[in-house]
């Protein structure tokens, strides 16, 4: 990858992630029976679209103009539909069933990779901060992790949840966290 593909890349990324933090950030989370709910919102949802629909269809619509010519050619078809389902679909079926209750006694968490449970607030031992992959991590007693991504819808209310509800303690490490939810 030439200097200016790569560039043009890392300007891309940054787009993107940008457009999913102020989204998830300017939009009002949505209730339960009075409930908030954490999910993720409609840019994740577009960029699902766009890597798991629009890209491969484009793709097979240009192969059927123009095959590819020969092994190498269809060997890149290939890995290009490779890549973008490989990163659409997961992040899809993560968009999908990702939902996160704030109730009065706890937390009803649901994701695509963990299943469904609730987490009552005794529960937490404790809830830190993955600043590579901005997301909270809640610790339970019983030594399992589930992690709330701070691009997700209601991430302010979020935090603010586990600083009235927890103890100091326990979110102390996730200090950083706060600090960049709160600042933009």
């Amino acid at each position: 990858m030439d200097g200016g593909s790569f560039l043009l890349t890392k300007v891309l990324t940054a787009v993107v992630f940008g457009a999913m933090a102020r989204a998830a950030l300017r939009r009002a989370p949505k209730t339960l029976d009075g409930e908030l709910v954490l999910a993720h919102g409609r840019v994740i949802g577009g960029t699902v679209f766009l890597f798991a629909v629009v890209v491969p269809a484009v793709v097979g619509y240009l192969c059927y103009l123009q095959p590819p010519r020969d092994e190498i050619g269809v060997r890149n078809v290939i890995a290009i539909l490779a890549i973008f389902l490989g990163i659409g679909l997961p992040l899809g079926w993560d968009w999908l069933r990702f939902r996160c209750v704030l109730t009065e006694s706890g937390f009803d968490y649901r994701s695509a990779w963990t299943g469904s449970r609730f987490i009552p607030l005794e529960e937490v031992a404790s809830l830190t901060y993955g600043s590579i992959n901005a997301w909270f991590i809640l610790t339970t007693r019983d030594g399992r992790r589930h992690r709330v991504s701070a691009y997700v819808v209601g991430i302010r209310q979020f935090t603010s949840y586990c600083r009235r509800r927890l103890p100091r303690e326990v979110w102390q490490t996730a200090f950083d966290g706060f600090a960049v939810v709160e600042q933009h």
